[in-house]
């Protein structure tokens, strides 16, 4: 059985609350925008200020959608099971997964693990809060104890 833990924001809001956040200032951005292009009332700047804001809150709207969703390819997460680490820090790059197979060593440092591999290491960097960089450590931990792979740090 595998487990997956939203690396979310450094902040303390669960990943509903920011979801919730990020959606609600994007529609935010997004009525303030549309009032700037219809009004214009800053001529010339209005129009391209309302161009901005409808751009800013289209990017607010769809990472509060899709960033704190565990089910989604775009969150920040880190996804364990029986075969394979999957590791995602950023809304835009792509996730990167190891296999347990592969592993001789993983060292825990603040806010980053460092996996080794047989040829060479791999380093996850995240940004988020103590408490769920503590279940991080604790999940990956457990499994590594379970496939006998040596742990560092923690």
């Amino acid at each position: 059985m595998g487990k997956t833990i939203l690396v979310g924001m450094n902040n303390k809001f669960s990943a509903s609350a920011n979801k919730w956040l990020f959606s609600l200032t994007g529609l935010l951005f997004l009525i303030s925008g549309g009032f700037n292009i219809y009004t214009n009332n800053l001529e010339p700047f209005g129009f391209i200020l309302g161009i901005l804001m409808l751009i800013g809150g289209c990017y607010y709207v769809f990472y509060g959608l899709f960033g704190f969703s565990e089910n989604s390819k775009f969150a920040s997460k880190v996804k364990v099971d029986e075969s394979m680490i999957e590791l995602k820090n950023s809304l835009w790059k792509p996730s990167v997964t190891l296999n347990w197979a592969d592993l001789s060593s993983i060292k825990f440092q603040p806010y980053e693990i460092i996996f080794q591999l047989q040829d060479s290491s791999n380093s996850f960097s995240y940004n988020s809060n103590s408490d769920i960089s503590r279940t991080i450590k604790q999940t990956i931990r457990e499994f590594a104890e379970q496939k006998e792979i040596e742990v560092i740090g923690g």
